[in-house]
């Protein structure tokens, strides 16, 4: 789970909603309310400029809106105490994560969990490590370590494959796949844990570049011709610069998919 994120998505959504209960004060009348009560009988005070006054039931929008005061105020104080806990928890929250780090850069470690981490399914995990035509261009964008010290083109991939591999989902990455005259190195070809059956995984991570965007419905034609289908046995996630995805999302779209 993302909590850094989660927790920066709510810091956001504590500060807006603060502003919004601020603004409202503002607009209510100056004082506060108390009540006091004799028998079955409520009485109703303002206090103000350290004066309290009696307040007549005739005057039910002046108590009303001191009332919702009083209460805007307490939410003030939830928010302000939830602040707090979240400054707390960024303050000393590690970015990367240290199931990850184990896992791509502990290489004496990482031989062990390998053999843990394998597929269930015998004859699923040898297909996971058998070698196959892998796509061999642009190795110099192959900048992000992924499970087992593997390297990736983006941060996304490298997740995605580190969910995969913690989920033990079989998996191929790149694997180069002849459709229609052209080759596509598939981002992850992957079986299905428990059924075996071949499911793949395109992350179209360059939304913000509109030559890449236009390749997209070329590519889902002859994905189609070749018997694969988005939500069928297609997975298809994105992202732009300005809207990354975050493993959160990533881990939703593991458990559906495959657990």
């Amino acid at each position: 789970m993302d909590y850094y994120r989660l927790m920066k998505e709510e810091q956001k959504r504590l500060s807006a909603q603060e502003e919004s209960y601020i603004r409202a004060i503002e607009k209510l009348p100056d004082g506060k309310l108390t009540t006091s009560r004799s028998g079955n009988y409520k009485k109703y005070y303002l206090i103000k400029d350290e004066k309290k006054q009696y307040i007549s039931r005739a005057e039910e929008s002046l108590i009303n809106n001191l009332a919702k005061k009083r209460y805007l105020q307490a939410e003030l104080k939830d928010i302000s105490a939830e602040q707090k806990a979240i400054d707390l928890y960024l303050k000393n929250h590690k970015e990367s994560s240290y199931a990850k780090d184990l896992l791509s850069r502990e290489d004496g470690i990482t031989e062990i969990l390998k053999e843990i981490l394998a597929p269930s399914d015998k004859k699923l995990q040898e297909w996971a490590e058998a070698d196959y035509p892998a796509y061999k261009g642009f190795p110099q964008d192959l900048i992000h370590r992924g499970p087992f010290g593997k390297m990736y083109r983006s941060k996304t991939e490298a997740n995605i494959a580190f969910l995969l591999t913690k989920n033990r989902i079989p998996q191929r990455y790149e694997w180069e796949h002849q459709i229609n005259g052209i080759v596509y190195p598939i981002d992850f070809t992957i079986r299905h844990p428990k059924t075996g059956k071949y499911v793949f995984w395109e992350h179209f991570g360059k939304m913000d570049d509109p030559s890449y965007c236009m390749k997209i419905g070329p590519k889902l034609l002859d994905f189609e011709s070749a018997g694969i289908f988005p939500d069928v046995n297609l997975i298809m996630t994105f992202e732009s610069k300005k809207f990354p995805m975050n493993i959160s999302q990533l881990e939703e779209i593991v458990q559906r998919w495959f657990l």
